[in-house]
């Protein structure tokens, strides 16, 4: 395996930071072979290597699963977030997470296609951080 429990927060991170704890988002779920397992396959299955990359391009696999995994846990979010996280339940509700998944899994790729084809690319930012609603700024 690649993944290992230690990168878990960052998989919880790249979906939203308000998962950055296993009660809301529990390591079983992360760990499901639908999500873990399958994430680890499809990038090996582009990079024959990806098992015996090491240095910077060991990073950029290892970020290239997480990405990938997150992307493959997105659209379940709202229904696998812990009970604890009601008052936040309407934006995860009103959140696309189509769309989250689809930018996770672009980022999986451009990191891929740089180990692979040495090709740089330009990588977004992540924007897993959310605004704080208003009333909380006040």
């Amino acid at each position: 395996m690649i993944i290992k429990p230690i990168y878990y927060p960052a998989i919880r991170a790249a979906i939203d930071i308000q998962l950055m704890d296993a009660l809301t988002l529990p390591d079983e779920v992360i760990e499901l072979p639908i999500y873990l397992d399958q994430a680890e396959i499809d990038v090996i299955g582009l990079d024959a290597d990806a098992a015996t990359r090491t240095g910077d391009e060991l990073t950029m696999i290892q970020n290239a699963i997480i990405y990938r995994i997150a992307a493959y846990i997105c659209p379940s979010v709202p229904h696998l977030v812990s009970n604890q996280v009601l008052t936040s339940r309407q934006q995860w509700k009103d959140k696309d997470w189509q769309a989250h998944a689809r930018i996770l899994l672009s980022r999986s790729n451009q990191l891929i296609n740089q180990v692979l084809n040495g090709v740089t690319s330009v990588i977004e930012p992540p924007n897993h951080f959310t605004l704080a609603q208003k009333d909380l700024l006040a």
